[in-house]
């Protein structure tokens, strides 16, 4: 892939093709053993998303691109929309049943010859007993057949519930089965990821409340476009010596760049407020991101030529929005957009830097290790002592 930025690389082409990437990094700074086992499974592509994965993802397009949105996702057939569809089998039994009520059974033509008297004396008439029993067994049989050909007889209730339905259809009953109705729409829309009515009616809260938050709408109403990917070759250093190990193809893909040189980058949580949010991104190196992407972009517009009129990135932008996220009397709940110093992004560039010369000694060496061998002591987190110490200071 030469240097550059490129438009419509589909996402699973994206991720599978050449570069490192942040997700990359992240699992180097695990450790090399992580990122080796993830490139190298044979399943990797195939692996399903986790529960929050999967409502990050579709967030990301129904909110930057709704159409394809509609092309690829849909929500699930709903009982309630097909309301006479019959999924029950007795109830096509009873149907069937009520046909049969306005029928005349046939009549056997089996039996003694005296039964079959006494059955057309019964139902038939027309005859007295003794020109019937002066008859043969055959003509009395004959009389049986002929009585028949006038008698509708009884609709069978036996059979799958497709045999039942096309037997209520020939004689004049509509008749809708749920299972077709289900294949029919699968059908035509197999190829979409079904979303079931919790997850739609949540994406579209979440998406309803981004619109709603004024800094937030305001920053994605700007011209730009979503799902760029930019690829640039970047010198790796020794942290240590300063000695050049090598080169390496990155890569990045923004949520969102904005035409101005704004990136936004959507992110999904369970608690969007800034002290929350700010382990958020410390858990998930989301400061790493913020420098490893406005290097990126820039150095690919430098080393690919200009990208139309995109402006080269003077900004990266967090638009958090919580799982739980709604629109409250007019109101935007669960949202808030953040931007990050320039102390958290100096760290956040020193980590890639580390991570980017540790991927390539790996790749030097052909060694990629995980966690340490020996025995390491280990100690609490610094929050836990300052906690200890502040309820220790409350108790006296």
């Amino acid at each position: 892939m030469e240097p550059g930025v490129y438009r419509g690389l589909a996402n699973d082409v994206y991720h599978r093709g050449p570069g490192i990437s942040k997700s990359g990094l992240d699992l180097i700074r695990k450790s090399p053993a992580h990122y080796r086992a993830v490139v190298t499974a044979a399943n990797d592509n195939e692996r399903a998303p986790t529960a929050a994965q999967f409502i990050g993802t579709a967030l990301h397009m129904i909110v930057l691109e709704p159409q394809l949105f509609a092309q690829t996702y849909t929500l699930a057939l709903q009982r309630s929309d097909v309301p006479d569809a019959i999924e029950d089998r007795e109830v096509l039994v009873a149907m069937v049943g009520k046909l049969n009520e306005g029928r005349l059974p046939k009549l056997p033509t089996s039996g003694s010859k005296a039964e079959l008297v006494e059955r057309i004396l019964e139902f038939v008439g027309n005859c007295s007993r003794e020109e019937l029993e002066a008859k043969k067994g055959a003509d009395l049989k004959a009389i049986i057949e002929e009585a028949n050909t006038k008698r509708a007889g009884l609709l069978p209730t036996s059979g799958s519930r497709h045999d039942l339905a096309e037997l209520l259809r020939a004689n004049g009953v509509a008749v809708t089965l749920w299972s077709d109705v289900q294949a029919e729409w699968m059908q035509a829309n197999g190829h979409r990821t079904i979303l079931t009515r919790e997850q739609f009616e949540q994406l579209r809260n979440m998406r309803d409340a981004i619109m709603a938050h004024p800094a937030a709408s305001k920053l994605l109403s700007a011209p730009g476009e979503s799902e760029l990917s930019a690829y640039w070759m970047q010198p790796v250093p020794d942290p240590k010596t300063g000695d050049i190990l090598g080169e390496q193809l990155c890569r990045v893909r923004p949520d969102f760049w904005r035409k101005d040189g704004i990136i936004i980058d959507l992110k999904t949580t369970d608690d969007a407020s800034e002290e929350e949010f700010a382990r958020s991104i410390a858990k998930w190196r989301y400061h790493v991101q913020d420098s490893f992407y406005r290097h990126g972009i820039d150095a690919a517009l430098r080393q690919g030529g200009a990208f139309e009129d995109f402006a080269a990135p003077r900004a990266f932008v967090f638009i958090a929005v919580e799982k739980t996220a709604c629109v409250v009397d007019g109101q935007a709940k669960g949202v808030a957009v953040y931007s990050l110093d320039e102390e958290s992004r100096a760290l956040g560039w020193q980590q890639w830097n580390e991570d980017l010369a540790r991927y390539t000694k790996c790749q030097n060496s052909g060694e990629w290790p995980g966690y340490a061998i020996n025995i390491r002591q280990i100690k609490l987190p610094a929050w836990q002592f300052q906690r200890a110490a502040q309820q220790a200071a409350a108790s006296e």
